[in-house]
């Protein structure tokens, strides 16, 4: 079986992670930590505001699509027609011909 630089097995390696490794001290600490107890509170608050504000920003999208945007397009298509009738009836864009 193989040996590590202190002349201990891996099999005694693993065994002392598991009863008390440096390793373990230190997840145990930081998982217990008030950090940590807090984060795990405010990930399911932050979930539902994350939701909330899709939600909101969906419904705001929704209303602009079906509101304003043919609004919009029924403006533009009035500003054409009246630039399209004072072409015809000779109003400031009429080009003047000298003969």
């Amino acid at each position: 079986m193989a040996t590590t630089r202190d002349g201990s097995s891996p099999r005694d390696y693993a065994d002392s992670n598991k009863t008390g490794g440096a390793i373990s001290r230190l997840s145990a600490t930081v998982s217990q930590s008030p950090i940590i107890n807090h984060g795990k509170r405010a990930g399911p608050v932050a979930k539902k505001l994350v939701k909330s504000t899709g939600r909101a920003a969906w419904y705001f999208v929704t209303t602009i699509l079906i509101l304003v945007v043919p609004l919009a397009l029924e403006m533009d298509r009035e500003q054409m027609l009246k630039a399209l009738e004072q072409q015809e009836s000779g109003g400031p864009y009429r080009l003047s011909v000298h003969k």
